[in-house]
């Protein structure tokens, strides 16, 4: 018998401060290839730590917003 009284399960928010590249693909809504294109290019924010690139939650966001705004200008 469990003593868990939490209630149904809620999903639990990602604490995450980075992202994988899926992660960050799905997230943006583009594919791993074309992520991966403009992160060699530098065309998006990424960092790199060790051997793997990730991608900061925040900075990827405000990239978003920044490209989205210059559409319509």
């Amino acid at each position: 018998m469990s003593d868990d009284k939490t209630g149904p399960t809620q999903p639990i928010p990602n604490p995450k401060l980075t992202l994988s590249r899926k992660e960050a693909a799905v997230l943006l809504g583009i594919s791993e290839k074309l992520l991966w294109t403009k992160t060699k290019a530098s065309r998006i924010p990424h960092i790199r730590i060790g051997g793997r690139v990730l991608y900061p939650r925040e900075n990827l966001e405000r990239w978003l917003e920044d490209q989205a705004s210059r559409s319509v200008k």
